[in-house]
């Protein structure tokens, strides 16, 4: 995974850039430290790996069963913070444009919008709603590789 370099402009945005670099490296520790206990990532159910998924064991699993398909490049469009009291909690969001490439077939891939709302308890995140603009061409690259 790969991601445009960024800066942090509060704390909060920062546990979000230290999530993306420890999925990017593989560091399932800091993922772990990153994610309170009751976490829940919440994927478009269209997909494969759509759902509800929780903990940081269920994040790990959602994770690894997109990239055991696809590489993941990002393309960082916008990273803000809302005020908490509009949500739950503080709550951050980020806009990317992820490209998904097809392991072993860097030629099948397609670079769709996706938007990314991360609430925060403390200094861990608690909760991920992923929206992804067209999922329907995910699914194409999955049944066809186009």
């Amino acid at each position: 995974m790969t991601e445009q370099a960024l800066v942090a402009q509060d704390a909060r945005q920062a546990v979000v850039l230290r999530l993306l670099a420890a999925v990017g490296a593989g560091d399932r520790d800091e993922i772990a430290q990153l994610l309170t206990a009751d976490y829940v990532l919440v994927e478009p159910a269209s997909l494969p790996w759509g759902g509800e998924h929780h903990g940081p064991a269920g994040y790990l699993e959602a994770i690894g069963a997109i990239t055991d398909i696809f590489s993941l490049g990002f393309a960082i469009r916008l990273l803000a913070t809302l005020p908490a009291a509009s949500v739950s909690g503080p709550l951050v969001v980020l806009v990317s444009d992820v490209t998904f490439t097809r392991r072993g077939d860097a030629q099948c891939s397609v670079t769709v919008p996706v938007t990314e709302w991360f609430t925060l308890t403390g200094e861990r995140l608690s909760r991920s709603d992923v929206h992804i603009s067209d999922t329907a061409a995910l699914l194409n690259l999955l049944a066809d590789g186009r």
